[in-house]
């Protein structure tokens, strides 16, 4: 499976906004990206999901980094 296979996946079970389907692929590097393939679409939009409500709630921490941290637990 491709990232972008992945990604539209994970927003889907996740009910991540299309805005978020848009800019997140520019927003991952290489490496999160590699991260992230190797977990299923329900985990990969549960972490997509916190990054994203961290950053609402004020986080200035790059959305890569944040599901880095994740991905990396």
């Amino acid at each position: 499976m491709s990232f972008e296979e992945l990604l539209d996946k994970a927003c889907s079970v996740a009910g991540l906004p299309d805005m978020a389907r848009i800019q997140l692929p520019s927003a991952l590097s290489a490496e999160t990206k590699m991260a992230l393939l190797k977990l299923s679409p329900e985990e990969v939009g549960n972490e997509l999901n916190a990054a994203i409500e961290a950053v609402n709630k004020g986080s200035v921490e790059p959305i890569d980094k944040l599901v880095r941290k994740q991905v990396g637990r």
